[in-house]
């Protein structure tokens, strides 16, 4: 488990619940999996369904806070697989991203 990365989740869940929705699904999956948010998003990823909070945060034009968004460009992307980063990226540009933001 990644310490780094569940108190980076955290804090971008705290800024989730401040600015745009409680994301209770996330954290209650988040907790069930033992708080281990590498786990809990490479398994959100492997659905290959977009869930809710994508798209109330894409509704608020806050895709930066996405788990997709983590996945591809914070200083954790080198831990997600290829298979995470490969769907982070069909979501986003599915979502209207340009491909300057998205490779």
């Amino acid at each position: 488990m990644n310490t780094a990365l569940n108190t980076e989740i955290r804090k971008l869940i705290t800024e989730i619940q401040n600015n745009v929705y409680n994301p209770n699904r996330f954290v209650a999956t988040l907790n069930a999996n033992g708080g281990d948010a590498l786990l809990t998003i490479e398994n959100a990823l492997a659905t290959r369904v977009v869930q809710e909070g994508f798209v109330k945060l894409s509704d608020a034009g806050r895709l930066d806070l996405s788990i997709e968004s983590v996945v591809l460009f914070s200083r954790f992307s080198d831990l997600f697989s290829d298979d995470a980063k490969a769907e982070a990226t069909r979501r986003l540009r599915g979502s209207g991203i340009t491909n300057s933001w998205v490779k």
